[in-house]
């Protein structure tokens, strides 16, 4: 996967310009679940490749990136629920 180009396409940046563009461009009124999800993805891909062990993937229950892991399971999930 290239990663730079992952961030930036599931940036926050792409997030928060849908968020703020989304009450005047009649395209993106209902892209709420769409920066929902961006955000989500950021957060895992960010999770997923930590280059610093200050910043690694570790078993303790208040890891961040072991909690963006958890919450895109529980996002998958719920998605999953709604589609049936």
């Amino acid at each position: 996967m290239n990663v730079p180009l992952a961030t930036q396409v599931f940036g926050h940046e792409v997030s928060v310009a849908m968020a703020h563009y989304q009450s005047v461009c009649d395209k993106l009124k209902d892209s709420t679940p769409t920066q929902k999800f961006i955000d989500v993805v950021y957060k895992l891909i960010k999770a997923m490749s930590s280059r610093e062990p200050k910043k690694a993937l570790y078993v303790k229950e208040d890891c961040c990136q072991k909690q963006a892991i958890l919450d895109f399971l529980q996002f998958l999930e719920d998605w999953e629920k709604e589609e049936k």
